[in-house]
């Protein structure tokens, strides 16, 4: 049977009611539409506390990664989102549920995107632990493939341009966690692209990190 497509009417409603929505059972619905995400851009102010707000208070992992996939899906919000407390609050669900690659990996992404918003929420998310944060669960969940590409990715943005967060992502292990990942995801074309654009900003202007990077195989990947 043909998939019946909502009409874009019904589709702008949609959008609209998840834009100012705050429920994350029915964000976690949305999220499972693409064409509805890829039209978020500007949630609401009461839906950004509220999500934050349910991040905390939530013990359902299906719903905080819905939560989370929600929160970064906007690029136009994220700098926003992240002043209302999303870094603490996506900080504080990596480490309830270390043992879920879902949310490990979106957790992640959310970092990530928090990191490439602004140039202060970039050293606000490595100040809080973000840094730390990306790099445990790329440990713990080394056989995950969009973990692996999710951290490599995070630890990119928080490189970039950010001479202090280059020295302290090499200093705790960053540089050999992307080369690993790397090496083991060999045939992942996403893996190797976030894996070498992670490598770039590190090596940026840093001739230690471009050694480390070289010792490490990392220069014969790229």
């Amino acid at each position: 049977m043909e998939e019946i497509q909502p009409v874009n009417g019904a589709l702008d409603e949609v959008v609209k009611r998840i834009e100012y929505s705050s429920d994350v059972p029915e964000i976690a619905a949305a999220v499972q539409r693409d064409d509805v995400m890829g039209e978020i851009h500007e949630p609401s102010d009461h839906a950004v506390k509220g999500v934050v707000t349910q991040i905390e208070g939530s013990t359902d992992v299906p719903e905080i990664v819905a939560a989370m996939r929600w929160l970064h899906s906007g690029s136009d919000s994220n700098s926003e989102i992240a002043e209302k407390g999303g870094i603490q609050e996506v900080l504080k669900a990596m480490e309830a549920y270390r043992l879920s690659a879902g949310v490990q990996q979106h957790g992640c992404n959310t970092l990530g995107r928090f990191a490439s918003s602004s140039a202060d929420n970039c050293v606000a998310v490595a100040a809080r632990g973000g840094i730390a944060a990306v790099l445990r669960a790329m440990a713990a969940h080394g056989s995950n493939t969009g973990v692996q590409g999710a951290g490599c990715k995070a630890l990119g943005h928080l490189a970039f341009g950010n001479v202090n967060n280059c020295v302290a992502i090499a200093r705790k292990g960053g540089i050999e966690a992307v080369v690993k990942a790397m090496e083991a995801r060999a045939s992942s074309v996403s893996v190797q692209e976030k894996g070498c654009a992670a490598l770039r900003n590190l090596a940026s202007g840093i001739v230690n990190n471009r050694a480390t990077i070289a010792a490490r195989g990392g220069s014969r990947r790229c």
